[in-house]
């Protein structure tokens, strides 16, 4: 999944370099072998982490490596978390350390304030379907209270941290830009919107982590297209909106 997916390199690969770090130090000469290195958000992050590009290998151009020393991490994945979670606490708060300081924002230029504090993750530019059909009357309803919407792909790495960084209320359909949750503060409402057949909990995990006010809303699949039920397009119906709206209106 870091080869292209944006939550599996936050909660993935990025902790397998904490490990790394913490238990062997890194060195200005050490050499990373990453799943890819060709995105944004992956360039960046690895930076903003001290790696240079040049000391990151992508296993899609390097299948095979020697080396007199290899140091590899298991995956990360929380086994005794408790209630069957993914996410261990630990992964947050590295992350959150790791990017949410001033120096990560110098090249931006701007200030935090100019981020709306409540905003919706639109799926219209993703890779991997899963659209929500009924987006607009959904945003009909969420634009007079407020809301921004977004296609995080507009936006580099360090932006979407100070996004999250700022937001008071997100609302999105299940997809990797909500991984994006763990660099929001506590107490803020996340509304996540999956079909029933498709609804991994990493994102209710995460809000849990950080202490969120978490509602799911389930809606209906709607897509004859794709029999894979993680790429299918979903429908709220009027139903789904109200209860969504109900939930942040609460």
């Amino acid at each position: 999944g870091g080869n292209y997916n944006y939550y599996h390199w936050l909660f993935d690969v990025l902790p397998r370099f904490f490990l790394v770090r913490d238990v062997c130090g890194v060195r200005p000469e050490d050499v990373f072998l990453v799943p890819d290195n060709r995105l944004e958000f992956q360039r960046s992050s690895l930076k903003l982490l001290g790696v240079k590009l040049a000391n990151s290998l992508s296993s899609f151009e390097f299948q095979h490596v020697r080396a007199d020393l290899l140091i590899a991490a298991t995956h990360p994945k929380a086994v005794k978390a408790g209630s069957s979670r993914q996410i261990s606490p630990w992964i947050c708060d590295e992350l959150r350390t790791a990017f949410i300081k001033p120096s990560c924002y110098d090249s931006l230029g701007c200030d935090a304030e100019i981020f709306p504090r409540k905003i919706y993750i639109s799926r219209g530019d993703n890779t991997n379907h899963r659209n929500l059909i009924d987006e607009q009357p959904l945003m009909d309803e969420l634009l007079p209270r407020g809301f921004h919407s977004y296609m995080l792909s507009s936006l580099t790495f360090e932006q979407q941290v100070r996004l999250f960084a700022s937001a008071e209320v997100v609302v999105g359909v299940h997809g990797a830009g909500l991984a994006n949750i763990v660099f929001a503060p506590e107490n803020i409402k996340v509304v996540e919107i999956a079909s029933k057949e498709y609804c991994p909990s990493m994102y209710q995990d995460i809000a849990f982590c950080r202490h969120q006010k978490y509602e799911i809303v389930f809606a209906c699949a709607d897509d004859t297209i794709f029999s894979d039920v993680s790429k299918q397009s979903i429908r709220l119906g009027s139903d789904g909106i109200s209860r969504v709206l109900a939930f942040l209106d609460n």
